[in-house]
């Protein structure tokens, strides 16, 4: 073959895979194929139902720009209350993102309280093998103004802060909230609606 035709070959195939549309979150309310059962929660208190998909739309297209690997799906308790669960699991580190994300999204004002409970895993950069494997809740410090941080409290009430600037990690934190157990397990949510994005 030709290396003129060879390399113009190139050229349009490394065109066509880098130019590729930027995925859009999907929504559906159909029932997933593929589950992994966790405990991995998030409740929200005070948004609107159009707010509160609207911030997870945008979360989903921020992270699932390669196809979809972090499907959530968030129930409506009542008009302001919401549980958002992870039928496929999640990554610790995206998870962190998740809780922050929806208490400081962009372009969306709103009121609102967040928390969410997890099971640490690592992550590169963060220092987190020292909790890795122990349960926490994931909340922001309403003093917070950084913007890019969560707050951990393990399952023995030892306070913990995660920086999402490089090099800041994991460092070890005054508690600003016992540790509780979770109200209502995923699993628990089984006849309620729901709401699948990816």
């Amino acid at each position: 073959m030709n290396l003129k035709l060879l390399s113009g070959v190139i050229v349009i195939l490394t065109a066509n895979f880098s130019c590729q549309p930027r995925q859009t979150a999907k929504v559906e309310t159909m029932k997933e194929t593929k589950s992994t059962p966790n405990e991995k929660l998030i409740v929200v208190k005070g948004p609107s139902k159009e707010k509160m998909e609207l911030v997870l739309t945008k979360f989903c297209e921020m992270y699932n720009r390669s196809g979809p690997i972090t499907p959530l799906k968030y129930y409506n308790k009542d008009s302001t209350t919401y549980f958002i669960t992870f039928p496929q699991d999640i990554e610790f580190d995206l998870f962190c993102y998740l809780v922050n994300f929806i208490k400081y999204p962009n372009d969306v004002k709103y009121t609102i309280d967040v928390i969410g409970w997890t099971t640490v895993g690592r992550v590169d950069g963060w220092n987190t093998n020292q909790l890795d494997g122990q349960h926490v809740v994931v909340f922001l410090d309403p003093a917070d103004n950084e913007y890019d941080n969560v707050m951990l409290t393990t399952a023995d009430n030892v306070g913990f802060k995660i920086g999402f600037a490089v090099g800041a990690g994991l460092q070890k934190s005054k508690r600003l909230l016992d540790y509780k157990l979770q109200d209502i397990m995923p699993s628990n949510l089984s006849t309620m609606h729901g709401v699948v994005l990816k």
